[in-house]
């Protein structure tokens, strides 16, 4: 798994980076939360780096990190907006 610590630039938690499956970065908190996947309100990255939707349980039968900018109270600073042209662009 590639992984790099740091902290978010809008609410100054310590997050984690996680590279998906898929190649694209993605910003977690911190820690590894035990969850039951299969559909759920939240998008947690297994440490292999899929994204998986469920919900948290304890001794669920996964375990991951939650999405930051599912909780980041900064989060409306980061989101993309559309354009008249229909491209996006950061609400920044």
């Amino acid at each position: 798994m590639t992984q790099n610590y740091s902290t978010c630039r809008g609410c100054g938690a310590n997050v984690l980076w996680l590279k998906t499956t898929a190649g694209k970065w993605m910003i977690c908190n911190r820690p590894l939360i035990s969850f039951e996947p299969g559909g759920g309100p939240e998008t947690f990255v297994q440490p292999d780096g899929k994204v998986v939707r469920g919900r948290r349980k304890e001794n669920g039968s996964a375990a991951g990190y939650i999405a930051h900018w599912a909780t980041c109270p900064q989060r409306k600073d980061f989101k993309k907006e559309k354009t008249d042209a229909g491209k996006t662009r950061n609400a920044v």
